[in-house]
């Protein structure tokens, strides 16, 4: 923001990889490694550690006629974080990671909660990689799924360790204010509005499709958005 007048910028949003941020009650990381080191508290999108996990995840959901997998293309992929989830319950020590952590966080998410303190969660990360059920009708975190596989207390308290209150994005009348401390970070004013983040691709297209062509009467179908980071 060196060459930005301050005064310009009114709000601010956050995009960031479907990683898996885990904390404990006092918000201090959580391991998720082998190795037990609490600065290893992230599982990055592209880990793959779940491969296991992942396969029973589908093959039981697919058995029980589970209709959660009809909006995942018929099963969850090894970039969503169900498998990492319970990959984490059953290999790390439960008195090392499962029993410690209180908050778990795709990325976007994390970085909101770090600007603003707020612990509500983005239906981006949570419908596309948490299999959060959203629909014209209703929302919600669908416990029979989670307890299938033996996570049945991330149903506890209204799955407060998952997020007990989801929101959409682009709301007028629902959001957060940027806290002193981070904004000092930024060198930005404090409490300027923090809208609900997106995962960076979904941040990308929403880039691409709002961006102007100077191209005259270009068609959505004739223009080509590559998202790279």
């Amino acid at each position: 923001t060196g060459n930005i007048n301050i005064n310009y910028v009114k709000s601010i949003g956050f995009d960031a990889t479907c990683s898996l941020v885990v904390l404990d009650e006092k918000f201090e990381p959580v391991t998720v490694s082998l190795s037990e080191n609490d600065e290893r508290n992230i599982i990055m999108w592209m880990d793959h550690r779940a491969g296991n996990e992942t396969t029973e995840i589908n093959l039981k959901s697919t058995e029980s006629c589970d209709d959660v997998l009809k909006f995942y293309g018929g099963k969850i992929s090894l970039e969503q974080q169900p498998g990492k989830l319970l990959w984490l319950k059953r290999n790390m020590k439960q008195n090392v990671c499962w029993k410690r952590a209180k908050h778990f966080f795709d990325l976007p998410d994390f970085l909101r909660w770090k600007a603003t303190g707020s612990l509500e969660r983005s239906v981006c990360s949570c419908v596309c990689k948490l299999c959060y059920r959203s629909s014209e009708e209703k929302q919600y975190w669908d416990e029979k799924f989670w307890s299938r596989f033996d996570m049945n207390d991330l149903c506890e308290n209204n799955f407060e360790k998952l997020g007990t209150t989801v929101r959409k994005p682009f709301s007028t009348s629902n959001f957060d204010l940027l806290s002193k401390n981070v904004a000092e970070e930024l060198g930005i004013k404090d409490g300027i509005r923090v809208g609900t983040p997106l995962i960076d691709a979904y941040a990308g297209a929403l880039g691409g499709l709002a961006c102007k062509s100077p191209v005259k009467d270009s068609h959505l179908t004739e223009r080509l958005v590559i998202v790279a980071g």
